[in-house]
């Protein structure tokens, strides 16, 4: 009998359930400490849409690829800017945070990472945030929100996701968690490994492991065209009238 070796396979998530949809409009919170692999997650996590503003609030040495950096919110009516990542200088965050969020709700179809969630709240953009959590699936806004820890922010912000990402807390951030969500989540997140993240779905209430190379197994997402028809009542009759802009990544209007 000839015995072939094994071909080095890419690590698979350890938990084997299919991966489910990131769907236009749901929002997600990834939870982590500094040098969990937080922001890391959240570079992996853009590839997902076609339309981000990423609001950089703290230094990191993370890049993100294929985005344009800019310092106001100006950049945003240029229609052909679709991945941005806006770091406003210190002294003009609060306006330029405030212009970002009103631009994201007048223009909808965007995708927007705020890396400190926490810091954003301080700033006092806790009114446009809520805003963007209860309406923004109207308008086919996705909120990314990253925080360090849990128990800082408001559990309405928590109660309003589609999906948790959690790297390993413990104790008063592991009980927020638990009780902003669901019980089941509190025995895999405690025994997570460094790197690992335990992904929550709240529709389905499931739970998922996986690290930032293995998200495809945990999450996945349909083109957005596809993803905007499937959220059409079954019994609708759908009339295009123009092909080409099934093409069309966001449209002004």
């Amino acid at each position: 009998m000839l015995m072939f070796p094994k071909p080095h396979l890419p690590p698979l998530a350890s938990d084997p359930k299919p991966p489910v949809h990131w769907r236009i409009g749901e929002h997600v919170a990834v939870i982590g400490t500094t040098g969990t692999g937080k922001t890391y997650l959240i570079s992996k996590l853009v590839d997902f849409r076609e339309n981000v503003v990423i609001l950089r609030t703290k230094p990191d040495d993370i890049e993100f690829e294929g985005f344009r950096e800019f310092r106001t919110a100006k950049c945003m009516e240029d229609w052909r800017n679709n991945r941005l990542l806006i770091r406003p200088k210190y002294e003009h965050q609060p306006s330029v945070v405030y212009e970002v969020l009103e631009n994201v709700w007048k223009m909808g179809r965007w995708t927007v990472v705020v890396d400190e969630f926490f810091y954003v709240q301080r700033l006092g953009m806790m009114r446009s945030l809520e805003r963007l959590l209860t309406q923004g699936r109207s308008k086919r806004i996705s909120l990314v929100l990253g925080m360090q820890r849990p128990v800082q922010v408001t559990r309405f912000a928590l109660s309003e996701i589609s999906h948790l990402m959690a790297f390993r807390v413990e104790g008063r951030d592991l009980r927020t968690l638990k009780d902003s969500t669901h019980p089941d989540i509190f025995e895999p997140t405690k025994s997570l490994q460094k790197y690992q993240f335990m992904h929550y779905h709240v529709a389905s209430k499931s739970t998922r492991i996986g690290t930032a190379q293995t998200l495809q197994q945990v999450l996945k997402r349909l083109p957005e065209t596809l993803d905007d028809v499937m959220d059409i009542p079954q019994d609708s009759a759908i009339v295009i009238d123009e092909p080409r802009l099934l093409g069309i990544q966001r449209r002004r209007f």
